[in-house]
């Protein structure tokens, strides 16, 4: 009798055991299975997150790529990389060229600099110590100057150059100003501009007032043996 309870008592002892044991299992795997989802869940949302994300930057982008409308009276007027600069001020509405005039959406007319004429030929110059500088200009249309410098470092070397410089795009926010020498007064001018590399040339023209006699600085590396050239190294050049 002892020997058959001591049995029963066993065996009610080892399924209890196996029963814990199932029941840890079922426990480890149902925890298991709730990371998987848990992380499913998870990775579905950042891909959902991400996706979104890059919708938003392609329609930022695309907006932010809109061109302006530009509206050309006579294309032979100014030149295709002004025009082109023009489209991509899209923060300014819509432009119409038209003659010497660019008018802005919102109906501002700017005027395009009125001097040197176009077609007319001038040359400036002007000399500091044994450096000379001559530059022939003429005004091709409504943005742009054909140039060629010439540089005279006397008993030592000369420079030649030429090229087209073109008025910047957005001339219209603001005037450069620059100071005659012989004068000391200030006088607005216009900048042309013409980089290729590391290179560059920057061509200032502009008049005082009562005096239609052109002026102009010059801002120009690349010379060869000659110095670069700044506002400040060398005078304002004027016109003969």
């Amino acid at each position: 009798m002892n020997k058959l309870l001591i049995f029963i008592f066993v065996s009610l002892m080892f399924l209890s055991c196996k029963s814990d044991k199932n029941k840890k299992q079922l426990i480890k795997k149902e925890s298991s299975s709730e990371k998987v989802e848990a992380l499913i869940k998870t990775t579905t949302e950042n891909i959902k997150s991400k996706s979104k994300t890059e919708h938003e930057i392609g329609t930022q982008n695309k907006t932010e790529q809109k061109e302006a409308i530009v509206i050309v009276k006579n294309k032979s007027d100014y030149s295709e990389k002004f025009i082109n600069g023009l489209k991509k001020m899209n923060g300014f509405g819509d432009f119409e060229l038209t003659d010497n005039l660019l008018i802005l959406k919102n109906k501002d007319t700017i005027e395009f600099p009125n001097k040197p004429e176009i077609n007319k030929q001038i040359v400036l110059t002007a000399i500091k110590e044994n450096l000379a500088i001559a530059l022939k200009i003429k005004r091709i249309n409504q943005v742009s100057i054909e140039y060629i410098i010439e540089m005279t470092e006397f008993g030592k070397s000369s420079f030649k150059s030429n090229g087209i410089a073109e008025i910047s795009s957005g001339f219209f926010l603001g005037s450069e100003s620059d100071t005659y020498e012989a004068t000391g007064t200030s006088y607005f001018s216009t900048s042309y501009q013409n980089e290729n590399d590391e290179c560059y040339t920057y061509i200032r023209l502009g008049t005082q007032d009562g005096n239609s006699c052109l002026l102009g600085k010059i801002i120009k590396n690349c010379n060869g043996k000659i110095k670069d050239i700044d506002l400040e190294n060398f005078p304002t050049l004027r016109e003969k």
